[in-house]
C-alpha cells in the first residue's frame, strides 16, 4: 500500500513538473535562477581526535561564513521575485478589468 502511495505522488508529481514545462508564458526570458549558488552543506563531524575537532571547527567556520552569504542573498532574491509577482498580478488585474461586467 505504501509503495502504491509513493507511485502515486511520483506520477503526479512528474505530470504537475510537466504540465509547468509546457506551459504558455508571458515573460520575455526565462524567469532568473537564483544568484546565490547552491545552499551551504552543514558539516559533519567525524571522528574524535584532535586534528578531526580542530578539521571540524575550520569547516564549521567555512559553514557560517557561506550562509552569513548565503542567507541574506536568497532573501532578496525571494522578495524579488515576490515584487515580481505582485506586479504580474497587478497587470492581470488590470487586464481583467474591461472585461468583467
Amino acid at each position: 500500500m505504501k509503495s502504491r502511495l509513493m507511485l502515486a505522488a511520483c506520477l503526479l508529481s512528474a505530470s504537475v513538473a510537466g504540465a509547468a514545462e509546457n506551459a504558455g508564458t508571458n515573460l520575455a526570458t526565462p524567469y532568473p535562477s537564483s544568484p546565490c549558488g547552491p545552499r551551504p552543506v552543514r558539516p559533519v563531524q567525524t571522528g574524535n581526535t584532535s586534528a578531526d575537532v580542530t578539521a571540524y571547527n575550520v569547516r564549521v567556520n567555512a559553514y557560517n561564513e557561506a550562509v552569513d552569504k548565503y542567507v541574506p542573498c536568497i532573501r532578496t532574491y525571494v522578495d524579488n521575485a515576490n515584487n515580481d509577482l505582485e506586479q504580474i498580478r497587478d497587470k492581470v488585474r488590470a487586464a481583467q478589468e474591461p472585461a468583467r461586467p
